[in-house]
């Protein structure tokens, strides 16, 4: 299998607990992928760049954005995770993948079955 998996989903919020949800759900649905065996790139584990960073040192959005979308154009596939539809970063990304013609998944059973 080993196929390369960029993972989608709706990521900030205004409400800091919401925002660590929705941390906390993309990291799990990493985990379950690295379970089955694939490879996923999951920008929900970004923000230990962020706690890395030096008094001097700023990453900024685009640099993040521009990291993120390089990885989606190596990918074989793309899982968006539910309650997306507001998210205008996961919709750019669904977009992207369609242009570069890499198929897009709504759920972790359409991915295992291969089917869109």
């Amino acid at each position: 299998m080993n196929k390369r998996i960029y993972l989608a989903g709706s990521m900030s919020d205004s409400n800091c607990l919401q925002f660590l949800e929705n941390l906390r759900r993309g990291i799990r649905v990493s985990a379950q992928l690295v379970l089955l065996n694939y490879h996923p790139f999951s920008p929900f584990i970004d923000f230990q760049f962020f706690l890395a960073l030096r008094n001097d040192e700023k990453i900024t959005d685009t640099m993040i954005k521009e990291y993120s979308l390089s990885w989606l154009a190596v990918s074989d596939a793309v899982l968006v995770l539910p309650d997306y539809e507001s998210s205008k970063g996961t919709l750019a990304e669904i977009k992207r993948a369609h242009q570069l013609g890499i198929p897009v998944y709504f759920s972790m059973e359409e991915l295992v079955d291969g089917t869109t």
